[in-house]
């Protein structure tokens, strides 16, 4: 291996390592400057994943340390035992951690919207914890949970469940275990990323479900590894219909499939998407115009604007709380603006919406030059980790997506005859 594929790896797992003290470590501690760090990380990140494997190889030769590596039925008993310990933990964590609306409306509001739609009852009225809440969310980031609903079990194994899944399907989907090296050292970092998780994030991980969102988005790059394009079209609609951050990413996605199956295949691709819209929103859009979920999403505007003032337990000369975590350039909008928190949201979210064009023509032009399914897989980790450091309500969890797809497709990131 020469010097040059050596520098690569360093450089990526430099990057990872500061995208995780961000979200760990360094927590809202370094102000400022956490938004140019993360743009770097990400950037910088994708730039060598991407030539590490143009060069042929995984982002694992770097541990190659054979004594100390066991052989594989170990790393399979060492995976299946934490495995067990991780799932008793979320256990311990949700017995204890009841969810009420005061301090998050995401899962209360999800029991409303199963409840009433089993009920018979229109999901989209307004909801009311003291405060109303006008329900804005699509489809399919309520409608799976009704089989936890029918099951009687906590709203939040099903995140966790379908993660667990799509980790291991992963795992085989790569033949990632056929390496001894590479599959011990990734299990290790794996558990690792949610042993910083519980101890740094463990509120935001109850009170949200957040790895429903990653599942989704890793279904993507698991279909994107098979170049299905139904598959694809498929993935696609989930992610749109659970969360729309995907929608700048449209096109990079589209000139892939028109590249590698033709015109033909892209509107039929175009035409699963529009069908699984109609299919799972659209009842629900025609009951009453579209009135609720537009004022919904009114609602959604007047929220995020809401995280841009302080809590009443802040000084004046704190940041609003949300803001301070840093990961987004929100935080130098409100220090800008800090005597007009209006006018540096209303300032913000123009800027989001200009440099979310600007963020998908970039994309674009990176899948006509890439074209293969790895490239564009690591495309998306390169889109979300940009589009969520430019977002104006910079909740905490949401940068649990970047951060777990980034290190999952790791594993797409190897010859396609070894690991």
């Amino acid at each position: 291996m020469n010097i040059n594929t050596n520098s690569f790896q360093l450089v990526f797992w430099f990057c990872l390592l500061a995208e995780t003290a961000l979200l760990t470590f360094f927590n809202r501690k370094l102000g400022v400057a956490s938004p140019v760090i993360y743009t770097f990380s990400i950037i910088f990140g994708f730039w060598a994943l991407s030539s590490i494997y143009d060069k042929g190889n995984n982002v694992f030769k770097l541990f190659s340390f054979k004594p100390i590596v066991p052989k594989l039925k170990w790393i399979i008993i060492l995976n299946i035992i934490l495995t067990f310990l991780f799932l008793y933990y979320c256990n311990y964590i949700f017995i204890n951690n009841t969810v009420f609306p005061n301090q998050s409306d995401i899962i209360p509001s999800l029991h409303l919207y199963v409840e009433r739609f089993l009920s018979g009852i229109y999901p989209y009225e307004p909801m009311e914890f003291g405060w109303t809440v006008k329900p804005n969310y699509f489809s399919m980031r309520w409608l799976p949970f009704i089989l936890p609903e029918l099951l009687s079990v906590d709203y939040r194994w099903l995140p966790v469940i379908l993660y667990l899944i799509i980790f291991f399907l992963i795992v085989y989907q790569t033949k990632f275990w056929r390496n001894n090296s590479s599959f011990f050292f990734l299990s290790i970092f794996h558990w690792i990323l949610w042993l910083l998780l519980f101890k740094y994030q463990l509120i935001e991980f109850y009170l949200s479900i957040e790895f429903l969102i990653i599942s989704v988005y890793l279904f993507l790059a698991i279909a994107l590894f098979y170049n299905n394009w139904f598959l694809i079209a498929i993935a696609i609609s989930l992610c749109l219909f659970t969360r729309q951050s995907i929608v700048f990413l449209l096109p990079a996605i589209f000139i892939y499939i028109q590249y590698n199956f033709g015109f033909r295949k892209l509107l039929f691709t175009i035409f699963i998407i529009l069908a699984f819209g109609f299919i799972t929103m659209f009842p629900f859009l025609y009951y009453d115009k579209g009135a609720s979920f537009l004022l919904g999403l009114e609602y959604y505007k007047i929220g995020a604007r809401g995280i841009w003032n302080l809590f009443e337990w802040q000084t004046s000369d704190d940041i609003p709380y949300h803001i301070s975590h840093g990961m987004s350039y929100a935080i130098w909008w409100s220090v800008w603006y800090k005597e007009n928190s209006q006018l540096a949201f209303d300032s913000f979210y123009t800027f989001q919406w200009v440099i979310g064009v600007l963020i998908s023509g970039f994309m674009a032009i990176l899948a006509f030059i890439k074209k293969t399914n790895i490239h564009l897989i690591l495309i998306i980790k390169l889109y979300l980790g940009l589009f969520y450091n430019t977002f104006s309500a910079p909740f905490q969890y949401l940068y649990f997506l970047p951060w777990f797809y980034g290190f999952l497709v790791i594993m797409y990131v190897k010859r396609k005859d070894t690991v």
